[in-house]
This record gives structure tokens, C-alpha cells and sequence, in this order.
């Protein structure tokens, strides 16, 4: 028997390590089938029919490369998830669902109940985003569909988009239901919807796989080969509270500066100088916001914001500078025409939030003093709102 030197078993070792880590990565974790069986979902909604209580599930899946419209209906929540895999014969995947929709006609008590149970069986992530959509949520996801196929991408590439640069905070799911379960018991969420645009050069979509059914084409891929979709920008938000209802894009515009990741965007102001009306339009570069709440002989809520916008519109102030006006003594009006428009843009969604504390008044208020909480009333008419604005325009 040769008997081998040190260097020689090492040179062995090695080799046999590196053929078992080769055969490791050769061979499968999963099974290819197993894949095969399951739905991956990109978005997933929901409906409730107030009448029936019947649960409507629809999505957004991602096959062969291509998104798909499907959808299930049941008694409750599980019935709805078991329905929707009998049809396509396959088990549907939430793990990599980056967006849930909760349709127009959902109340507070059944989105409660939906995402309740979403949560609760771990389907899905915690930092899922949630918003509320301008139809019913199947409508939504069969437009859905139609968008992908005109830019590339899901609407959840969109939504992230939205909450990184555009003046819109997108929730998350475990953030709406921590608002719904706080003192405050209410939650606010974007609305987003979309449009049908004319264009002659999108094609019908493909066939799907699977057992039976297996995948669905959207009735509106089907019926309108000539069109795409394009998202509408969120302008307005919906409500969920003691009733669900949507606000106005009025009573909206203050969401932009109190709600945090609302960096980017346009911001518009109206301001009189020198006998000339002007309307401001500006991009928010950079914006620090918060709330304090205390008690004093009442309630008292401080809104501070720290803002600093890039003005747009340069040009059509030059002729100001041009008769004797300094540059710094225009910007000053600009900024004083900012932190007015801002101050009622917040204070007009303040009085929007005493029905419905979608701003998280009351939790603050509470986590400030909770014996005082105790005493109060709770009614939020009888709180003292003050405004610490301070807008920089470059």
C-alpha cells in the first residue's frame, strides 16, 4: 500500500470537495415541475359583493414571459384562493407580489378582513404596497395586463416608481393595517386607474398553459387589439375609516406634504407681484415634514415643513428683475406664495381628517400623554392647529 505525503491527500480533498460542489449546483433544488405548478403573481386584487358577500379575486401572473389576467371567486377569502387554482389547475404564488389592489366598492371591515388574513397566513410580505383602485379590482387588473404589454412592465414597477419619485407615498400592507388597528383606526391609500390610448402596433396577446384552463386572456386584450394603457397619475386618495370613501383631489394636495416619501413631483402656488398675477410651478427637490402633537388647555398639533423647490419658471420673472426688482427680493415672494398654499393645502386635510383620523392625530396625541388621552374627548374639532412652514426656492 502507498502510503501518500501530506501534499498529495490535500491535492485529493480538494478535487473530491470540488466534484461534490459541481454535482450540487448540477442537480435541482426545487423540481422544474413543481414551478411549473405554481402561479406567480406580480399584483393581486380584490372585490367583495356587498349583496352575496361573495370574495372576487384577480391578478396579474407572470407566464412564459408574458402577464396574464386570471381570476376566482368564493365564499370567504380561502374558498376565493382554492376557486382561482381549480381553475388554472395550478397553486397561486404571492411570495413575489409587489402590489394588492383593493377595489372601489371595498369597505373598511372587508379590506380589514382581507389583508387580516393575507397577513396572518404569511402569504404574502409584510412591505407588499396597497392602494385602492378607481373601478372594481379584475377591471383593474385586466388593464393591467394591456400595460404591460405597452411599456415592458408591471403596474407594481410603476408603483414603485410613484412612491421613489413622483409626490405620492405608496403604504405598505403591515402600514395600513398598523393605521386601522392604532388609536387613530383609519388609513389612507392612493388611488390609481388607468386610460386606454390609441396605438396601432399592439398586437393581441398570447395563449397561456397549464391543466384545463390553465391561464386567461383578458376580455380586454381580446376586444381591444388596437389600444394600450397608460396609468393616470394619483391625484386623489381613499379613505378607510368608520366608512370608505375617496377624498378630493383638493383635500388630497396636503397627503403631498405631511406623509412621508412624497420627494419629487410638481408643486404649483399662485402669486400677485407688481400688479401681475403669476401661477408657480416648481419641482420639489428635497422635504422634511412632521407632526407633533401635546396637550396644553386643549389638543395641539404642529405641522412643520422644511421644503426646497426648483423654480421652473424663471423666465417669466426676468422682466421683474429687468425693472429694478432684485433676484432675492422676487424668490422671497415666490416663497412666501409657497409656504401660503401650502399651509391650506394641510390645514384644508386636517378639517378632511376630523371625521376619519387618516392622518394618525389621535395616536400621536395619545403617545404623547396618554393619561391626558384618557380625560380628552377625543373629538379633534376641538384641537389648535399651527403651521411651521419654511419653503426655499431656487
Amino acid at each position: 500500500m502507498i502510503k501518500l505525503d501530506r501534499k498529495h491527500k490535500n491535492s485529493l480533498l480538494v478535487l473530491f470537495f470540488t466534484a461534490m460542489f459541481i454535482l450540487i449546483a448540477l442537480t435541482p433544488l426545487v423540481p422544474g415541475n413543481e414551478i411549473e405548478t405554481r402561479l406567480m403573481v406580480n399584483c393581486v386584487g380584490f372585490d367583495v359583493d356587498n349583496e352575496s358577500g361573495m370574495i372576487s379575486v384577480a391578478a396579474e401572473t407572470i407566464s412564459g414571459g408574458e402577464n396574464e389576467f386570471i381570476h376566482g371567486s368564493g365564499k370567504a377569502f380561502s374558498d376565493a384562493l382554492l376557486n382561482l387554482n381549480e381553475r388554472y389547475g395550478r397553486k397561486i404564488e404571492l411570495g413575489h407580489c409587489g402590489l394588492i389592489v383593493l377595489g372601489k366598492d371595498v369597505t373598511t371591515p372587508q379590506a380589514t378582513a382581507i389583508l387580516i388574513n393575507i397577513l396572518s397566513d404569511g402569504m404574502i410580505n409584510t412591505g407588499c404596497s396597497v392602494v385602492s383602485a378607481d373601478v372594481t379590482a379584475s377591471e383593474f387588473m385586466q388593464s393591467a395586463v394591456l400595460l404591460t404589454k405597452s411599456t415592458g412592465g408591471g403596474v407594481s414597477d410603476y408603483v414603485s416608481y410613484a412612491d421613489a419619485y413622483e409626490s405620492v407615498t405608496i403604504p405598505s400592507v403591515l402600514e395600513i393595517m398598523q393605521a386601522l388597528s392604532s388609536k387613530s383606526g383609519a388609513a389612507v391609500m392612493p388611488i390609481v386607474g388607468f386610460d386606454e390610448k390609441p396605438s396601432e402596433n399592439v398586437k393581441g396577446g398570447g395563449s397561456g398553459g397549464g391543466a384545463g384552463d390553465s391561464t386567461e386572456q383578458s376580455a380586454s386584450q381580446n376586444d381591444s387589439a388596437s389600444k394600450v394603457t397608460e396609468i393616470k397619475p394619483s391625484v386623489t386618495a381613499r379613505v378607510f375609516g368608520k366608512e370608505s370613501y375617496e377624498l378630493s383631489e383638493e383635500d388630497s394636495r396636503g397627503l403631498i406634504w405631511i406623509t412621508s416619501r412624497t420627494k419629487g413631483g410638481l408643486a404649483d402656488a399662485e402669486m400677485d407681484f407688481d400688479g401681475k398675477h403669476f401661477i408657480l410651478s416648481s419641482v420639489v427637490e428635497d422635504k422634511k415634514e412632521g407632526i407633533k402633537a401635546e396637550f396644553s388647555d386643549k389638543p395641539v398639533i404642529t405641522f412643520s415643513i422644511e421644503a426646497r423647490l426648483k423654480f421652473t419658471q424663471r423666465y417669466e420673472l426676468l422682466d421683474k428683475v429687468e425693472k429694478g426688482y432684485s433676484i432675492e427680493e422676487v424668490l422671497d415672494n415666490v416663497n412666501v406664495a409657497y409656504e401660503k398654499r401650502i399651509t391650506e393645502d394641510i390645514k384644508r386635510v386636517a378639517d378632511s381628517a376630523i371625521k376619519d383620523d387618516f392622518l394618525g392625530l389621535r395616536t400621536r396625541l395619545y403617545r404623547a400623554d396618554p393619561k391626558k388621552y384618557r380625560e380628552w374627548s377625543g373629538d379633534l374639532a376641538e384641537a389648535e392647529y399651527r403651521f411651521d412652514i419654511k419653503v426655499r426656492v431656487t
